[in-house]
């Protein structure tokens, strides 16, 4: 059985632990990996099936779903990542002797390419800005040197202009005694 899957990573940023907390994203598909008349569900890190709610937004020609809304519920505490991946069950039923049995295949259909894409451009980006950020540091911090050196110059030009008034003083002094 072919196994592909989506990884959803979600970090709770606020601080704050949620209960039963709403959680909503959307997952684009290629065409044929899902028929709306098939089963979904999340599995999270501890293997537990989380019930979901999957709604079609947007149709390939073949009617398979090429873009799905997710709603769900999730416990999550303050700061922590909680790890999803998706799965998708087809459903049949065969009638032996008279018995029905559901027999669920469970196919991850969810190709991760376009997420793959997607994480990739967004490593890039990262990598441009934290190229971006230290390269601000940088500048800052050559700023911050450059402010320092000129606090510098101005004491002593301040020193030096103090100096050349008492000087000046002195000497009016010297010619009103002379």
């Amino acid at each position: 059985m072919k196994m592909t899957e989506i990884q959803a990573h979600i970090r709770e940023p606020s601080g704050i632990s949620r209960q039963r907390w709403p959680l909503t994203w959307g997952v684009p598909l290629a065409q044929g990996q899902w028929r709306p008349d098939h089963a979904i569900n999340a599995i999270d890190s501890n293997e537990r099936a989380r019930s979901i709610c999957a709604t079609p937004l947007a149709t390939w020609p073949d009617a398979s779903v090429k873009w799905a809304l997710i709603d769900t519920q999730i416990d999550i505490e303050a700061g922590e990542r909680l790890d999803l991946r998706l799965q998708i069950f087809y459903i049949i039923i065969v009638v032996v002797f008279g018995v029905l049995i559901a027999i669920a295949l469970t196919q991850f259909l969810i190709r991760d390419k376009a997420l793959n894409e997607d994480l990739a451009q967004l490593q890039q980006h990262a990598a441009r800005q934290e190229e971006r950020q230290n390269a601000l540091r940088e500048e800052f911090d050559s700023i911050a040197l450059d402010l320092q050196v000129l606090e510098q110059e101005k004491s002593t030009l301040q020193a030096q202009d103090s100096c050349m008034r008492k000087l000046d003083q002195f000497n009016a002094a010297e010619d009103i005694t002379e």
